[in-house]
């Protein structure tokens, strides 16, 4: 959509991409064939009524007479109950198959629109680098993504519906207009009157659906929050304080709703009235003081109601979008600054990691703040194992993050075989690497899947290999159902160790030039880990890894270890050269084998 950010329904129209404006247009031209056919068979109905009850004196002066015999004598019909009563049906199926056409393409559209509104906002959001994620709620892009994009869907739903109704009472009052020009004049100027104090309505609309889509995005990412931190607070009985942090918003949220009915239900119940008052004063107006004749009047009444249904049509139609288009808004925001903070990369294709990683002289900052890396020189030689040890703070997980190319340096430069990282094809690069996180992440899905996550076309006996090497394929076996078995949302239905195995053997079944393990192991005993330790040794050479973590044992075999301390690459070497140095690694050793874990 286009860079607008705020208006009603119209805005919205004028903001859609072309296809969905041609969606509009054409939806509407098919309920004007639908008005135009049902035109024909309202005035049909009294000359077609006298014939049958044998009244022929009394249309004989209606203007709408006189243009349907006209019309029959154009085409060759005689103007006669026979080919009245085929004419009707005629118009009403064809009419009814409109109908069932604007209904059909208008929600083709509809879910067109929003199916592309999510692809377009997952797209801007992923896309989106790193520092852009790091400024968002969880719940409000998901409430965005799932609730805002159907609330989008349902205002151009209610926008094509709009125009459609809006053109079938321009065509009523045009009909209207040509039998008694006074009495529709006297109607238009009623309608206008009440189409002011209805726009209070519409504005009401449109602020309430604000509020909706400000309390809904509150809404979802304290619920997420909450199932997030499920066992924390099931685990301390804080139920009734997660429910006192939700229900507020609940509250103001049905709030909204009741003043979102209320509205709703002024307009719905003001409206019958006044069509009741418009109606028995029309005829009794164009009656009494018009003298039109009696068929005139019963087609203006006629005419009247359709206008009043069709009317009402689009005033429904208009709240409802309007109570809708601030959820378009809101995605189009968060598209729109998803683009704006788009990931940089560079051009170059990446086959392959052929000789080092190499930080030369690299600073890093969050925005303003202070350096969290400080002038940092590190060479990742190929087919090595390095490890990042240090304190919470010192820098670990900014190396990591700045190996992915997930963060750039506000100084230095990050090498890749020699060539800039920013200069790299992220996606080429990124898709030569594995990444595993203290924060296992795992689908609602069977062990197999969750394996295979992200690789197409692979073997069942790679699946099996990789968890063989992450020493999970013995308990897998004993699950349920074996690697079919379903492991529940994030993998709920496992332990904490069994979790970090399979997202190990996730990492693993890629192949990767480069493997990253941030604290991937810190749920697994000692015998678990020295095992899975035992199969990374056969990737030496072959596999480049980088490992952060706060127990020694797991770092004492790599072919360099760093210690970082406030930002700073202290000491560098291997375990042996970094214990003869006697500083801080040593201390470490001494303190008992661990640093703080972050």
């Amino acid at each position: 959509m286009q860079q607008t950010n705020s208006g009603g329904i119209w805005a919205f129209f004028w903001a859609l991409p072309r296809r969905y404006q041609v969606g509009v247009a054409v939806s509407s031209s098919i309920a004007l064939i639908g008005v135009l056919l049902d035109t024909i068979t309202i005035s049909l109905l009294i000359p077609t009524i006298e014939r049958v009850i044998d009244i022929s004196s009394i249309s004989s002066e209606s203007k709408a007479v006189q243009w349907l015999e006209n019309l029959f004598d154009l085409v060759g019909l005689e103007f006669n109950l026979a080919w009245m009563i085929v004419v009707i049906l005629g118009a009403v199926v064809i009419r009814s198959t409109t109908l069932l056409a604007q209904a059909w393409i208008g929600t083709f559209y509809q879910a067109q629109f929003e199916a592309e509104l999510k692809r377009n906002t997952f797209d801007a959001v992923m896309g989106a680098n790193w520092q852009f994620f790091l400024k968002q709620r969880t719940g409000t892009l998901g409430n965005l993504f799932v609730m805002e994009t159907g609330r989008a869907g349902m205002a151009y739903g209610h926008l094509t519906g709009t125009v459609g109704s809006l053109l079938n009472v321009m065509v009523y009052l045009g009909v209207a207009f040509a039998l008694s020009w006074q009495l529709t004049l006297i109607t238009l100027a009623v309608i206008t009157a009440l189409m002011m104090v209805f726009s209070l309505v519409v504005k009401l609309a449109n602020r309430l659906g604000t509020q909706a889509t400000e309390m809904n995005n509150d809404l979802a990412t304290e619920f997420n929050e909450s199932m997030g931190g499920a066992k924390i607070i099931k685990s301390e009985g804080l139920e009734r304080s997660a429910w006192a942090r939700l229900e507020p918003k609940i509250l103001r949220r049905a709030r909204i709703d009741v003043l979102i009915g209320i509205n709703n239900g002024v307009f719905s119940s003001a409206t019958e009235l006044i069509f009741i008052v418009m109606m028995i004063g029309g005829v009794l107006f164009s009656s009494r003081v018009l003298d039109l004749p009696a068929a005139t009047v019963m087609l203006f009444a006629l005419l009247f109601f359709r206008m009043y249904q069709r009317g009402r049509l689009f005033q429904a139609g208009l709240v409802e979008a309007n109570a809708r288009v601030p959820g378009v808004w809101a995605v189009n925001q968060i598209v729109q600054d998803g683009k704006f903070a788009e990931e940089a990369g560079g051009r170059e294709s990446f086959t392959g990691l052929q000789k080092s990683i190499r930080f030369e002289g690299v600073t890093f900052s969050y925005g303003d703040g202070d350096p969290v890396l400080r002038d940092v020189d590190l060479n990742i030689a190929v087919g090595s194992v390095v490890a990042l040890v240090g304190r919470s703070g010192a820098g670990k997980t900014s190396i990591i993050d700045l190996t992915i190319g997930l963060l750039n340096p506000t100084e230095g430069t990050v090498l890749v075989d020699g060539i800039p990282l920013q200069n790299i094809n992220l996606k080429d690069w990124r898709s030569r690497l594995s990444y595993v996180s203290q924060d296992t992440i795992l689908f609602h899905d069977s062990v197999y899947q969750n394996i295979a996550w992200g690789r197409d076309g692979i073997w069942q006996e790679d699946v099996y290999e990789a968890a063989r090497m992450a020493e999970a394929h013995d308990f897998i076996q004993q699950l349920p159902e074996g690697y079919e078995t379903v492991i529940g949302d994030r993998g709920t239905r496992l332990s904490g160790g069994q979790r970090q195995r399979l997202a190990l053997a996730r990492a693993l079944v890629r192949k990767p030039d480069l493997l990253i393990l941030d604290e991937a192991t810190s749920e697994l005993d000692t015998r678990s880990e020295a095992a899975i330790q035992s199969h990374l040794e056969t990737l030496r050479g072959s596999t480049t890894t980088l490992v952060a973590a706060h127990r020694l044992s797991t770092i004492l075999s790599a072919d360099q270890i760093c210690v970082f301390e406030n930002g700073r690459l202290e000491e560098s070497g291997t375990a042996d050269e970094l214990m003869a140095m006697r500083g801080i690694f040593w201390e470490m050793n001494q303190a008992g084998g661990t640093f703080e874990k972050d």
